[in-house]
């Protein structure tokens, strides 16, 4: 599944905030969304949103640049966070087949500023995963002057390729990584943050997703063979597929399954760079 809706037919707005005796709060004001009225932030009067007929703007200029085609617009957390998907090249990796898109984002909750990232979707099982880099060059905060750093990201389109190249390269490279049974098991414990083999065993529900995260790791792992990358494939495709969550964003890009392939993905360069010590639990 990718996203379809075509248009971003609303506006932020910015409406007076009131106390419990009905005075405007001189020094804060809300974010509302211009459609339903709906409210998607409680800010400084300082702050300043990016319009979503800025990110719009952006979007088709970034259009132009790379020529790469609209897939879609999605809307997260009610419009808090907002993401524009282009399509850009496919690949073959480590022999299968991915759809990559450059992805366009912004938040109007503090979450995040105006950023670009990109999302892999994997053909054969649909997995997917981001990678939303932090720094100068890949986001910018809501400042005083962001529409004009936002000018300079939009003409940045080669770190895009840089970030592109670089993945692929490193997901080769895990294919070609063995993985004993140890590191299935290190890397079950720091996805879900337990202790395996504790006295006393695990409560039910932790069992569960236990169970949950091992099926999808086997399952990759029977597919593209017991070494690295099926290791980190089995992650993506347990947040893909199989964790429960409150609301499904086309990439895996907010909550808890992108800080979970994060996670994922951290581990696996860990072990790429040769770096054992304190992998189950430990986050260097």
């Amino acid at each position: 599944m990718t996203p379809d809706k075509m248009t971003l037919d609303w506006e932020v707005e910015t409406q007076k905030l009131y106390n419990k005796d009905g005075r405007a709060l001189a020094d804060y004001r809300l974010l509302t969304r211009s459609d339903n009225g709906s409210v998607l932030n409680v800010c400084k009067k300082t702050y300043r949103p990016t319009l979503n007929e800025t990110f719009k703007d952006c979007v088709k200029r970034m259009q132009k640049i790379t020529n790469f085609e609209l897939s879609g617009f999605v809307e997260g957390h009610g419009g808090k966070k907002i993401f524009a998907y282009l399509k850009s090249e496919n690949q073959s990796i480590a022999g299968f087949d991915f759809n990559n898109y450059m992805v366009i984002g912004n938040s109007h909750d503090y979450s995040s500023g105006f950023f670009i990232g990109t999302v892999h979707y994997m053909m054969r099982c649909q997995n997917q995963w981001a990678t939303v880099k932090k720094g100068a060059l890949h986001t910018v905060s809501h400042t005083a002057n962001s529409d004009e750093l936002i000018d300079r990201l939009m003409l940045r389109f080669e770190h895009y390729q840089t970030d592109l190249n670089e993945n692929k390269k490193r997901l080769e490279t895990w294919r070609e990584i063995e993985i004993p049974q140890e590191l299935r098991e290190a890397m079950i414990a720091r996805i879900l943050a337990i202790e395996l083999g504790k006295e006393g065993g695990v409560p039910t529900r932790t069992q569960n997703r236990i169970e949950a995260l091992e099926y999808s790791i086997d399952r990759e792992c029977g597919d593209i063979g017991d070494n690295l990358l099926g290791l980190f494939q089995g992650v993506t495709h347990y947040t893909t597929h199989v964790m429960a969550q409150k609301e499904r964003v086309f990439g895996n890009i907010i909550g808890r399954s992108h800080e979970i392939n994060k996670k994922a993905f951290e581990f696996c360069t860990q072990v790429e760079n040769g770096s054992r010590p304190n992998l189950i639990f430990g986050n260097n």
